[in-house]
């Protein structure tokens, strides 16, 4: 409680308008890469939301965009920065970026800049671009929807892993996220299979994907307006839960797909579940010019391309003293 008190002075006295300066010349000469996900009212598509997919409101995304351009945010993409582009010395740069990229970010989000004059990154998994099923995180949300499903979803995970005794630990709200970021995918694949079979119903998911996932003609509208579509993996699997030769084959697979929806081979990626080992740099290098983690600090001029930082988007800004803090510092 203490803890959280002081965290709160800090919004006040060191966040008011009269600081903006300092904090905003602490930023020049280097890129600020503010990462979100969807961009949709909360309270649309509520499993993806329970599952752990962040959801920021369009007024807020709004708000967030209008407070960069008024403090004179330059923008670059992360294909700009990977080309040499970069802020001078007296400049706030500043990169919009998306990871996962649903249908939302294709409609809200883009709205939002399209009317502020901002170039953005998609960072798109690509098995969700144009797919009439779930793909394999999603249905874990999805069985996993509400608390009646979720306990059913932890009996079938039960018999499907009847030697993994943490399952019977886990509460049915936590065994979703441990099937999704811990258990090794043979694993969690398992289980996925047993729940479709018990619990599925195939024609309310498929109707689900076509509403949330991504058209290829909302890309390539994306791209034409300017706006980069980078790789995020194609099924969005944890590096860390998968094979050297299984990495290999998502971002071999993911660009291809991209270069051909795109018409050009995409030039940037970011690390699903900002998942790595030291060696993955070398292995980008084969497939694209740039890649992005989440190391909260900012990109500086000398960064070496393959290991680009960002900061992710940390919840609804409680006042405008937090929401500042977190567009001129990129923390909370």
């Amino acid at each position: 409680m203490l803890a959280r008190i002081a965290n709160r002075s800090k919004d006040y006295l060191l966040f008011n308008r009269a600081l903006e300066g300092r904090w905003l010349q602490q930023a020049k000469g280097r890129v600020t890469a503010l990462l979100y996900h969807r961009v949709d009212l909360p309270a649309n598509n509520a499993f993806l939301s329970r599952g752990g997919s962040p959801v920021i409101a369009p007024d807020a995304f709004r708000a967030d965009m209008e407070f960069l351009l008024r403090h004179g945010a330059r923008f670059f993409t992360f294909g700009a920065l990977g080309a040499g582009e970069f802020p001078a010395p007296d400049e706030f740069g500043v990169a919009v970026c998306f990871d996962d990229c649903f249908a939302d970010n294709y409609t809200n989000a883009l709205d939002v800049l399209q009317k502020c004059g901002i170039r953005a990154t998609f960072f798109q998994s690509t098995a969700m671009v144009d797919a009439r099923e779930l793909i394999w995180e999603h249905r874990l949300y999805w069985h996993a929807r509400d608390d009646d499903r979720a306990a059913a979803f932890g009996a079938i995970a039960a018999k499907a892993l009847p030697r993994d005794a943490r399952i019977a630990s886990l509460s049915p709200a936590s065994l979703a996220e441990f099937l999704r970021e811990t258990a090794p995918w043979d694993a969690c694949r398992r289980v996925l299979d047993a729940a479709d079979r018990e619990l599925a119903a195939h024609g309310e998911m498929e109707e689900v994907a076509a509403r949330i996932y991504p058209a290829t003609a909302q890309l390539r509208a994306a791209r034409s307006v300017g706006h980069e579509i980078g790789s995020h993996g194609h099924h969005h699997r944890k590096r860390t839960n998968i094979s050297e030769a299984e990495f290999d084959r998502e971002l071999a697979k993911s660009r291809a797909i991209l270069e051909d929806v795109l018409g050009e081979p995409p030039v940037s990626f970011s690390y699903p579940f900002d998942s790595h080992v030291p060696s993955d740099a070398d292995m980008c290098r084969r497939y694209f010019k740039t890649a992005a983690t989440v190391a909260k600090r900012r990109i500086e001029r000398d960064a070496d391309p393959m290991w680009l930082p960002r900061f992710t988007w940390p919840g609804p800004a409680r006042n405008a003293f937090r929401q500042r803090r977190w567009l001129l510092t990129g923390t909370i």
